[in-house]
């Protein structure tokens, strides 16, 4: 990142008017940049740091290890460097206890906070979206982990909470987009969007609380800082044009600078010596060979197709190099898993098969990641959640290519194990994935049978449509020694229509 100083000069002696000089320079930025910044303040806060209190004032710098406290009818908005944002809400004490930002390797960033009292909204940026695993929010009684979400959060402390006099004791989690596991020491719940959940203390497991959404009601973002008339800042609105002569000028700019009684001379630089002839350009460089769009033979990893009967064609599309769309990979150790498709009506050049008559999508892992049908580790112990969030992957594509594809935005496949109260544990399996647009969601949640090698996932598991789809179902593999990911094959259907698609769930670890 760097700083820009721009400034215009403008000099005259007995000849000239220098008209513009325009001068960009950078400045690197310094060792213990800050965390953020105070982008808006209503009523009264203060900033807690080394022992020292001072007021919050808009532009103040926010660095690891800052209290905020909010007064009455008081906020405090927030945006850090990373993007994203955090408003801290009336009678608030809020802690941002590490955060650490690596533009060029986000994946090694960490962020955590702590919410002793009051209420924040979050909205993640960075961090959140590269490494969710690195984020998590606490209050006093729970921990809430974060998956690319904006959501809010709420502590009552034991002495109460003036701006709520009659809410409970306790944490509460509300979420407005992707999903958000709240952590106590009797387990782990996942909270999706719309839904609100509630921890009393370390001890109970969180429970859902739909009549809480009340709560959170009134509690709106502050805006920016008022703005003129003009249609932004000086700085938004202005163009900086770097000249040396004034026949280099607009005509608009010059006749602007007329209006305002500024002399503008001729130009009575003497013109410049042409340039010499330039030497011919040199023979271009070879075109060089196309990398394959996959990293290994298909006949060597290990692929998952949305048409079982297409083995030999998925080849024939490789080593005639037909380039799937939506080509996307993800490493895990020293191997990936790459994912793309191709539309009905393909053509697949010199090949006995003709153009494809039917969409085509598949999920690839290198020979060097270990496959597994069954849970390659120890299943999660009784009120634990293994949680494995959606990373990417391709659209649910119609399969005889006449409906628009449509994008999984967000999901997470959940294994958990429940103690049945009758002397033997259930294994559960939640899936949950979330449309593009108002086309809603496939889930479903169900128990999975009384042995870890129920949490296979080599059959296809039923999903319930709520939205365009009316089901679906999903088929996976776990991928790496120790559960990294899952790899998966996704159908979903309507009357109209049967449209399938792969994606990759990356395994969070702490959960």
């Amino acid at each position: 990142m760097a700083h820009i100083a721009l400034w215009w000069h403008r000099v005259k002696d007995n000849a000239h008017w220098s008209l513009l000089i325009l001068a960009l320079t950078t400045f690197p930025v310094l060792a213990g940049s800050p965390a953020g910044r105070v982008m808006f303040v209503h009523g009264n806060a203060v900033l807690q740091r080394d022992g020292e209190e001072t007021p919050v004032e808009r532009g103040d710098e926010l660095h690891a290890g800052d209290t905020i406290e909010t007064a009455a009818a008081s906020s405090v908005q927030i945006r850090y460097d990373d993007g994203g944002s955090m408003a801290i809400k009336p009678n608030s004490t809020f802690t941002l206890e590490r955060h650490r930002y690596d533009a060029e390797e986000p994946r090694n960033s960490q962020q955590s906070t702590e919410l002793l009292r009051g209420g924040l909204r979050v909205i993640t940026g960075a961090i959140g979206q590269a490494a969710p695993d690195n984020v998590n929010h606490a209050t006093p009684v729970a921990t809430m982990g974060i998956r690319g979400t904006s959501f809010q959060i709420l502590h009552i402390p034991e002495e109460g909470y003036a701006p709520l006099p009659d809410a409970t004791q306790g944490s509460y989690l509300m979420v407005e987009s992707g999903l958000v596991a709240i952590i106590t020491e009797a387990g782990t719940r996942l909270a999706r969007p719309g839904e609100v959940f509630f921890a009393a203390s370390h001890g109970q497991m969180p429970e859902p609380r739909p009549d809480a959404r009340s709560l959170f009601g009134g509690w709106e973002t502050p805006a920016p800082g008022p703005s003129d008339d003009t249609g932004g800042s000086f700085f938004e609105r202005a163009t900086l044009l770097a000249v040396e002569t004034s026949d280099e000028l607009p005509e608009a700019v010059i006749e602007s600078l007329h209006e305002q009684d500024i002399d503008v001379p001729e130009n009575d630089i003497p013109a410049p010596d042409p340039d010499p002839d330039p030497d011919p350009d040199p023979d271009p460089d070879p075109e060089p060979e196309p990398e394959p769009w996959l990293g290994h033979h298909p006949e060597d990893g290990h692929t998952l197709l949305t048409e079982d009967d297409f083995a030999s064609m998925f080849t024939d599309l490789y080593e005639r190099e037909v380039e799937p769309q939506g080509l996307g990979t993800f490493a895990i150790g020293e191997g990936e898993v790459t994912w793309g498709y191709w539309e009905a009506g393909t053509e697949v050049p010199d090949s006995d098969f003709g153009p494809l008559d039917q969409s085509l999508a598949f999920i690839s892992a290198s020979p060097e990641l270990l496959v597994s049908d069954i849970l390659p580790v120890d299943p999660p112990a009784v009120g634990e959640v293994f949680v494995f969030a959606w990373r990417d992957g391709t659209p649910l594509i119609d399969i005889d290519g006449e409906h628009e594809s449509i994008d999984i935005v967000d999901g997470a496949i959940t294994l958990s194990t429940l103690d049945s109260g009758s002397g033997f544990e259930e294994y559960q399996i939640g899936i949950f994935l979330e449309l593009d647009g108002e086309h809603g969601t496939l889930s479903i949640e169900m128990g999975m049978g009384e042995t870890s090698e129920e949490f296979g996932m080599n059959w296809s598991i039923p999903l319930e449509g709520d939205g365009t789809f009316d089901g679906g179902s999903l088929v996976g593999h776990y991928i790496g020694d120790d559960a990294e990911a899952i790899m998966s094959l996704i159908e979903a259907w309507n009357e109209d229509a049967l449209h399938s698609g792969t994606g990759l769930f990356e395994r969070l670890i702490g959960y």
